[in-house]
């Protein structure tokens, strides 16, 4: 005999299932402070997708600042800098400990190392001020942004935002006077939508010693998509192959 199922609960398990379907989200972040980078770090390698950098000279405040420098003959996935709980953004002619290099660069097109300036808030010495920048997800698949930062004497709260994914937020970084280090922070994302915008910001949410020059910065930011896990597989017998050629 077969048992009986009635319209209530018949009803209850398709709303369920259709509410499951649309609140799902694959859309997710994960991150990483990395508080010793390599001088100088290859923009090139790290940015097989995007690649820029900040280092204006000037003090003077801007709506927004475009990158001093970035990847050439490419799509331009990383946006300009912007001001966070007021003010505008400016550079510095003091620079930071953050050395790039790269070889595809619009001007100059190639170094070997160049130490960074990077961006941040013209309200320095005041709390909860800072920068942001954003980065566009061309499809749905994993990307890896790896973002250079700095500071001086200021804790910095950093923050990774995507529609439909919990934010990644981390303020381990604290820094000193005297140079400004070097710290980065690598980003995995995955985005439900094309196109969809991964949002940082960087804010400066404790003035240490109340000086008045404290801040944080944003110095440079690159993008490259992580290699699916079958694309790994099928490079795996290839690279046994080229081993035992070798070997022979």
């Amino acid at each position: 005999m077969r048992a009986k199922v009635s319209a209530v609960a018949l009803l209850s398990a398709v709303s369920a299932c259709a509410l499951f379907s649309t609140s799902a989200s694959a859309a997710f972040i994960t991150g990483t402070p990395i508080t010793t980078v390599p001088a100088p770090a290859n923009l090139s390698e790290l940015g097989e997708l995007d690649w820029a950098y900040w280092s204006s000279g000037s003090a003077s405040g801007v709506a927004s600042q475009a990158p001093t420098n970035r990847m050439a003959d490419t799509t331009a996935l990383i946006g300009d800098v912007t001001a966070v709980g007021g003010g505008s953004v400016r550079g510095s002619s003091t620079k930071t400990s953050i050395s790039v290099a790269y070889s595809d660069g619009v001007s100059p097109t190639s170094s070997a190392g160049v130490t960074i300036a990077g961006a941040f808030n013209t309200g320095i010495g005041i709390q909860d001020r800072g920068v942001e920048v954003s980065v566009v997800l061309p499809d749905t698949q994993q990307y890896q942004v790896t973002l250079f930062v700095s500071g001086f004497y200021a804790v910095g709260e950093f923050t990774a935002s995507l529609a439909g994914a919990i934010p990644y937020v981390d303020d381990s970084f604290s820094y000193d006077g005297g140079t400004k280090p070097g710290r980065a922070y690598e980003i995995i994302a995955q985005a439900d939508n094309p196109g969809d915008v991964l949002s940082f910001t960087y804010v400066a949410t404790t003035i240490r010693e109340n000086n008045s020059n404290g801040h944080v910065l944003i110095g440079a930011v690159a993008i490259s998509a992580v290699p699916e896990p079958t694309s790994l597989a099928l490079l795996a017998p290839l690279g046994v192959l080229a081993l035992r050629r070798r070997r022979a």
